[in-house]
């Protein structure tokens, strides 16, 4: 019997096809990121969403070390889950050594903290950033973030270690000049520090980058990024004082950051 004239009517199944269905096959399904938050949250939540004036994103090892020690107490509200992301032997509170993301509020501050802890793939950062800001309504954004060396035209210690990056609505509001330089140009963001300026741009929200280097996080390393933020809160409306990190919380940082194991340091620049 023959079947010619039937299979002419139908392309042949080519070579690419084919490439294309193994390679859908390797790819790890993306689940979306899970945002928990506490039991006492829920008077302050409409539809799962809690809106605040001041979100704050610290997700490099080198400003979570100062960023745990904001003068006012501390108190966690949530956290965030990221897909097949072990949580084995992780704490309750903020801690270097582990591979959480916290979400913490300043008390006595309408603000809120989130303090990233584990690498968020490159693949999966987009989904990370679209998560969070479908749970937190910020009217303002400050993010803290740092990018491999190489990234940087770092020469020697006397150029500067970090820059700053504007939303083009922060950018309007902002208080007289930035004291803190820009991201030369040629120079790019990328990973999740990128993902989420990116997102900030585009849905026309007020948010403002540091973004250092990650040359290492020596006590003189931070007391430039300590001096760059409060050279930057000085242009920011509203009341951002509390954020404004004294010497004592420097030091204390970088005692911090040395008794954290290397792969902790580490974990976030992988």
């Amino acid at each position: 019997m023959d079947f010619d004239p039937l299979t002419a009517d139908f392309p042949e199944r080519l070579e690419v096809d084919e490439e294309q269905e193994a390679l859908a096959q390797t790819q790890p399904e993306t689940h979306s990121p899970l945002v928990l938050w506490s039991s006492n949250m829920v008077a302050e939540l409409q539809d799962s969403t809690l809106a605040v004036s001041q979100l704050v994103i610290g997700c490099s090892t080198d400003w979570l070390a100062l960023l745990r020690l904001v003068p006012n107490k501390l108190e966690i509200v949530g956290s965030i889950i990221l897909a097949n992301h072990s949580l084995a032997s992780s704490c309750l509170h903020p801690n270097l050594k582990d591979s959480t993301c916290l979400l913490v509020r300043a008390v006595g501050q309408p603000s809120l903290l989130v303090l990233c802890q584990y690498p968020v793939p490159d693949e999966q950062a987009v989904l990370w950033a679209e998560t969070l800001y479908a749970h937190i309504k910020p009217e303002q954004t400050l993010i803290f973030a740092s990018q491999p060396s190489r990234s940087f035209s770092i020469h020697n210690s006397e150029d500067p270690c970090c820059y700053a990056l504007m939303t083009d609505r922060a950018r309007s509001r902002a208080s007289g000049k930035c004291r803190v330089p820009g991201l030369p140009a040629g120079q790019l963001l990328t990973g999740l520090p990128a993902a989420l300026l990116s997102l900030c741009q585009v849905r026309q929200l007020e948010a403002t980058m540091l973004v250092s280097d990650q040359a290492g996080a020596q006590y003189s390393r931070l007391q430039q990024l300590q001096r760059a933020l409060s050279a930057l809160l000085t242009t920011l409306p509203g009341q951002w004082s509390w954020l404004n990190l004294q010497e004592p919380a420097v030091r204390q940082a970088a005692k911090d950051l040395a008794a954290a194991s290397p792969a902790a340091r580490a974990s976030l620049y992988a």
